[in-house]
C-alpha cells in the first residue's frame, strides 16, 4: 500500500534520514520506534509532503507521491495527525473536525464520519461547540485523531499520540487505535511508548540516528535483545 525506498532527507546542512526503506500493508498497524531525535517524525512529514526527500522514492497504491504537495497527498487518502496535536485553539470542536473533512468534498459522507468520530469520542460530541483550546490535553488528542479521520483516510499517520497524556488517557487512545484497525483502518504509528506500540502492531521498524537498524514482526522485535535493552527497559 505504502512503499518507501531508500529515501534520504536533509534539513539544510544536517541529514535527518539515511537510505530509509519501509512498507505498510493494507489494514496493518506498522510501528516506528526509536529515541528522541532519531528521525521518526521526519518520516511521517516526508510521507505527507511537508518535507521532500533529496533521494529515493515514496509510492502510495502504486503512485509516486514524493514530489507532491501536502494537499495533493491528503486528497489521495493519507491523513497525518502530527505530534503536538496542532488543533485550531480558537475554533470550536465541530469546526476543527470539519477542517479535517476538506479533502472529502462529500456532505453526506462527512456527516457519516462525524457521527463515527462522535461514537469513538463521546466527549467531543458533548463539547462540540467549545473552543478546541479549552479542552484538556487528552481531549485535544482525541480531537486531533478525529480530525484526521474526517477525510476518510486510506492510511492514518499517527505521530506520538500518547505523548504527555495521563496513563488512563493513554489506555483510551490505544483502545481507539486498536478499534480503528479492527474496523479496517491502516495505520503507521510513531510512538515513544515502544512496548505499547509494538504490542498492538503487526510489524515494526527500529530507527536510530536516521537509519533503520532493525525490522520485523513485532512479536519478534519485543523479544530482540537490543530492543529490550534500548527501548523496553529490559
Amino acid at each position: 500500500m505504502l512503499e518507501i525506498k531508500t529515501i534520504t532527507v536533509s534539513y539544510e546542512i544536517a541529514t535527518a534520514l539515511w537510505d530509509v526503506s519501509l512498507s505498510v500493508k493494507e489494514k496493518d498497524i506498522v510501528s516506528i520506534i526509536g529515541s528522541n531525535g532519531a528521525g521518526k517524525s521526519t518520516i511521517l512529514k516526508t510521507i505527507s509532503g511537508v518535507i521532500h526527500p533529496i533521494k529515493g522514492t515514496i509510492s502510495f497504491q502504486g503512485k509516486r507521491i514524493d514530489h507532491l504537495q501536502p494537499h495533493q497527498i491528503a486528497m489521495l487518502g493519507i491523513s497525518h495527525v502530527p505530534e503536538g496535536r496542532k488543533i485550531f485553539p480558537h475554533l470550536s470542536v465541530i469546526e476543527n473536525l470539519k477542517m479535517g473533512a476538506l479533502p472529502l468534498k462529500d456532505q453526506k459522507k462527512e456527516e457519516e464520519i462525524l457521527a463515527y468520530v462522535f461514537d469513538l469520542f463521546p466527549i467531543l460530541k458533548e463539547r462540540e461547540n467549545q473552543p478546541g483550546g479549552t479542552l484538556s490535553g487528552g481531549q485535544q488528542q482525541m480531537l486531533a485523531i478525529g480530525r484526521g479521520l474526517m477525510a476518510a483516510p486510506k492510511i492514518l499517520l499517527l505521530d506520538e499520540p500518547s505523548l504527555g497524556l495521563a496513563p488512563i488517557i493513554v489506555d483510551s487512545v490505544f483502545d481507539v487505535i486498536i478499534r480503528l484497525n479492527r474496523e479496517g483502518q491502516t495505520i503507521l504509528l510513531v510512538e515513544q511508548n515502544a512496548y505499547r506500540s509494538l504490542e498492538i502492531s503487526n510489524y515494526g521498524f527500529v530507527l536510530e540516528t536516521g537509519r533503520i537498524v532493525l525490522e520485523g514482526e513485532t512479536s519478534k522485535l519485543i523479544d530482540d535483545p537490543h530492543v529490550k535493552k534500548a527501548y523496553l527497559g529490559g
